[in-house]
């Protein structure tokens, strides 16, 4: 027997489907509450085209009554067990006896693939619900989600296995599931994106430097690091701050300067193929090291658009909403949000598919 994949969209979806829905703040985020049903945990590897040699865990808890499904994963990076989550849309998987040729001509046995887009969470907490509620809005507007929970983080996912390290370790469980999600064999590879918020962009950016496989980077306030003397070392400041929350204890100056060239971003710009959507706020501890970061981005020839919330402080993509919050950051967060989800959507969309032009942001 062989899997074969064969998409059902109810009607909901195809009022919702990527080029329809408006972009704007997911409204799973606006009150970062989910009425789940209860359904079975399933441990179902060959429904899904994963071999339980890729994941050691796969365990429901999530199911909507589009069919959307959330899943509770674990998978191995360099000999941990990493945590994190896998969201969907909708998807029917059809047994196909090897005996009996299919018919690809029918739209029914017509293989069916999804964008893929990887989320990389900025939280010291692992996926919180905020995070939780984003993938379920991306499966929303019809793409697989993969989400790592990182070493040394944990949450209702599960806990990894590992210390945190700051965009080291990071990096490399990052890459090990964007491998995982190609072998899914409903997600289409040519048409994968990757959003990071804070620390998780920082690796992202790390990631990036290592693969061109992505459509579109969305970074969300990442930090910047160098140990090269002729960038001004920069991010020294932000480890020297961070020493006690990332090591346990306040680094000596040669230890710092180690991982900096550890965490290296700017030596080898022009390697980064993939297009980036920046993303910063007045509040940013690292704002002009990455706007440093930009100017040298564009030295190389590279032009990731920017756009800047001078207003705003870190994490307002992603905060509780507050009955005191004024209609000022409540527009903000509106526009941000639908840049991003805008952009995602243009740049994964299918060759023949129509997404309409929202127009530009203005602030």
């Amino acid at each position: 027997m062989k899997c074969r994949v064969q998409l059902l969209i109810l009607f909901f979806l195809l009022t919702t489907a990527r080029g329809f829905l408006h972009a704007q703040t997911p409204p799973q985020l606006q009150s970062l509450t989910s009425e789940e049903v209860q359904v079975p945990r399933t441990r179902n590897w060959e429904n899904l085209g994963i071999s339980n040699y890729e994941l050691r865990k796969l365990e429901r808890f999530y199911r909507d009554e589009t069919g959307a499904e959330g899943y509770h994963i674990a998978y191995e990076s360099l000999g941990l067990s990493i945590a994190g989550i896998l969201v969907q849309p909708h998807i029917e998987i059809v047994e196909v006896d090897d005996t009996e040729p299919a018919n690809l001509n029918t739209e029914e046995e017509e293989l069916v693939t999804y964008p893929l887009v990887i989320l990389s969470h900025g939280s010291t907490y692992g996926l919180t619900e905020a995070y939780r509620q984003i993938a379920i809005a991306l499966a929303g507007r019809g793409y697989v989600v993969l989400a790592p929970s990182y070493r040394g983080r944990g949450g209702r996912e599960g806990r990894s296995q590992g210390s945190p390290q700051l965009a080291r370790g990071e990096v490399l469980d990052l890459l090990q599931l964007v491998q995982i999600g190609r072998k899914i064999e409903y997600v289409d590879t040519q048409r994968m994106a990757l959003i990071g918020f804070q620390d998780g962009a920082t690796t992202s950016l790390l990631g990036i430097k290592r693969s061109n496989v992505f459509k579109l980077a969305v970074l969300i306030s990442p930090e910047v690091f160098s140990g090269m003397a002729e960038y001004g070392y920069t991010g020294l400041t932000t480890l020297r701050r961070r020493s006690n929350e990332i090591f346990g204890r306040q680094l000596s100056r040669a230890e710092l300067f180690r991982e900096l060239r550890y965490r290296e971003t700017f030596r080898s710009l022009g390697d980064i193929r993939t297009p980036m959507l920046l993303v910063t706020t007045g509040g940013d501890p690292s704002r002009q090291e990455l706007l440093y970061f930009i100017n040298n981005l564009r030295k190389q020839g590279i032009e990731p658009r920017l756009i800047d919330y001078p207003s705003m402080l870190p994490g307002f993509l992603t905060a509780v909403p507050a009955e005191q919050q004024s209609e000022h950051w409540n527009a903000v967060r509106d526009e941000a949000w639908g840049v991003i989800l805008d952009s995602i959507d243009t740049s994964l969309a299918a060759p023949d598919e129509d997404i309409p032009d929202c127009g530009s942001p203005s602030r």
